[in-house]
């Protein structure tokens, strides 16, 4: 009978250890992101009358949610803009997932009731899809610039990221990435479908 209660209560206080050892574990906690960025690239129409042309100094602003430190989920707007011309060629909303595939996304921190760990790797690479809608603009008709033709509309993208975090504080890290449009879907004018090779560089705080 004693061989059994001393079994019961070693079996009580293994189950009351676990249970206070689970409630001690840490639940990861992932920063986000807001991320302010510039663009340069090409733009190319797959439309019926063609033509490419160049962007320089794009506005490209985003936050990005991390449900982990390989995965994040987010949303943006773009400004691309022809200087030459003195237009906004293309602007619109965004959203896009990237998945990290060496080094972690974000920085992550483990709480718990003893001590909180930080960690957050120097730097790391992902690629990921976005999609886009985004409206153009090329000005007025070539055919008759007094009549209130413009050559504008939107479209549906579908691109591929490729990119790099590079992080020099707590805070603050360095984002270099490359977008490169898969298919484009005009919805607005068939003359006018547009793909688009885009390199944006910027900084993105993490809190």
């Amino acid at each position: 009978m004693n061989r059994l209660s001393a079994c019961f209560f070693s079996v009580l206080a293994a189950m009351m250890m676990s249970q206070a050892a689970s409630a001690e574990e840490a639940v990861p906690l992932y920063a986000s992101k807001i991320v302010f960025r510039t663009s340069n690239g090409v733009i190319a129409n797959e439309g019926s009358i063609g033509g490419t042309s160049s962007i320089s100094g794009g506005m490209n602003v985003s936050y990005l949610h991390y449900p982990s430190a390989q995965w994040a989920l987010g949303a943006g707007y773009r400004a691309d803009f022809d200087y030459t011309n003195k237009s906004t060629l293309l602007s619109g909303v965004f959203t896009l997932a990237r998945w990290y595939f060496y080094g972690s996304g974000t920085r992550v921190t483990e709480p718990s009731t003893r001590m909180t760990s930080e960690w957050l790797d120097d730097f790391g690479l992902y690629l990921g899809p976005q999609l886009a809608y985004t409206s153009y603009y090329f000005g007025l008709s070539p055919v008759d610039p007094n009549k209130e033709d413009m050559l504008a509309g939107n479209f549906l993208s579908i691109d591929g990221l490729a990119g790099l975090d590079f992080r020099f504080s707590r805070h603050f890290e360095v984002n270099v990435e490359g977008a490169l449009g898969l298919s484009a879907f005009s919805h607005s004018d068939p003359r006018f479908r547009i793909r688009a090779l885009l390199f944006t560089f910027g900084i993105s705080y993490l809190w």
